[in-house]
């Protein structure tokens, strides 16, 4: 078997990896409860009006 790593074994980016402090990133985590906010929001707006999402990129 080889040494090389396969495509589904890539590091992780940088920015997605714990720092070495325990430090968190705050700008990173506002911007993802920002998103899953948004998101849910959007689903509610759904869910309330029985109709499609207006920002569903089927």
């Amino acid at each position: 078997m080889s040494d090389q790593p396969n495509s589904s074994e890539q590091p992780e980016a940088i920015e997605n990896q714990p720092s070495q402090t325990g430090e968190v990133d705050l700008e990173a985590l506002t911007q993802a409860v920002e998103r899953l906010w948004r998101r849910d929001l959007a689903i509610e707006r759904e869910r309330l009006s029985g109709g499609t999402r207006s920002d569903q990129q089927w």
